[in-house]
């Protein structure tokens, strides 16, 4: 994906909230970002970091504390509210219409900032919903009503009333929050073809960390107290930022595995022979079970496998001798019974 133009861009800006007694509760400050067209970014961090409240200052909805956001090369404070809903859509957790909306009717609503004053929907305004429709892929529900929705049916057809609003910027809260693992994937899948495809500017906050590392151009981490980090997902990896903002007393980057794993109080030691996938789930299942899986030294288990008559055989070389299995679901019953039990009473005689 090439370079695209800015449309967003923040300088020293300063978010958080400000009570009645003029007290400000600062969440994050001189924060300098850019969103480019044709760029899909996650926004990642803790609980509590203050990812909502860096969406919503960014989409309009809450007054920065200070510093100065731009759209398309403008301060935000100078654009009447239709200016802005031209340039930047936004879909957050809040319920969705629900009353007697249709979803086609609900999908309308995006071509509010481009209707006369009147309301009334012209042949241009109707082509365009259709479109949303169909590039998100919900034309078949147009006219469901909205409250006979799944939560992913529904978080689609919001998405597709953000597209009906023809804005630059798309801006998501939590788009995958209620939904389950494969409307996820599609959903994220969705908007990154839409910023590839269409050239809008995608940016959304997610707790998904393995589906941003798949699917997002660029990472934006937010640590607890309020500092970013940008680059692309490997970059970060690469470089210890993910590591450095999640890790915890109870996990561990796994940089090999590209995710986490749990910390364990004694680290035992594997060799798995052989890759693909395979070899993947073999070490996945082995670091479940507490193994630190590595290519050399003092390893209590050696695990290689081959196929037989279409059947992959696990074969386990051990102090004792050798085993053979025919699941991955055997060969961990038995190292659960045998091998973990011993290494538990060896470390308990320490």
């Amino acid at each position: 994906m090439g370079e695209g133009n800015t449309i967003l861009e923040t300088s020293r800006l300063k978010i958080g909230y400000s009570s009645r007694k003029r007290k400000e509760s600062v969440v994050a400050e001189n924060l300098s970002l850019s969103l480019r067209s044709g760029e899909l970014v996650c926004l990642l961090g803790p609980n509590g970091a203050g990812k909502s409240t860096l969406i919503r200052s960014l989409a309009g909805l809450e007054e920065p504390l200070g510093g100065l956001i731009k759209l398309n090369g403008r301060d935000i404070r100078l654009m009447s509210p239709k200016e802005k809903a031209r340039l930047t859509s936004v879909v957050l957790t809040d319920p969705a219409p629900v009353g007697m909306f249709t979803a086609y009717s609900l999908v309308a609503l995006g071509r509010h900032p481009h209707t006369r004053w009147t309301g009334s929907l012209r042949e241009e305004d109707r082509e365009r919903i259709d479109w949303a429709l169909q590039v998100v892929g919900v034309e078949e529900l147009a006219t469901r009503q909205v409250g006979e929705l799944s939560d992913g049916e529904r978080q689609k057809v919001m998405i597709a009333r953000a597209l009906a609003q023809e804005a630059s910027i798309l801006i998501l809260d939590e788009p995958t929050a209620f939904v389950d693992l494969p409307r996820r994937v599609e959903l994220m899948r969705i908007l990154g073809d839409l910023a590839g495809g269409v050239g809008i500017a995608v940016l959304l906050s997610s707790h998904d960390l393995e589906l941003s590392l798949r699917c997002a151009d660029k990472l934006w981490i937010m640590n607890s107290v309020g500092e970013i980090e940008v680059g692309a997902p490997e970059d970060l990896a690469l470089g210890g930022k993910i590591a450095s903002v999640f890790a915890s007393d109870k996990i561990d980057w796994d940089g090999e595995q590209g995710g986490f794993r749990l910390r364990r109080e004694t680290a035992r030691f594997a060799r798995v022979e052989g890759d693909g996938d395979v070899g993947l789930w073999t070490r996945r299942a082995l670091t479940r079970m507490g193994y630190v899986i590595r290519s050399d030294g003092d390893e209590s288990v050696s695990i290689s496998f081959e196929k037989r008559d279409g059947h992959v055989v696990w074969n386990v070389t051990f102090a004792e001798g050798e085993k053979r299995f025919r699941s991955l679901d055997a060969l961990c019953a038995w190292v659960r019974e045998h091998l973990v039990d011993e290494a538990a009473l060896m470390d308990s005689q320490k």
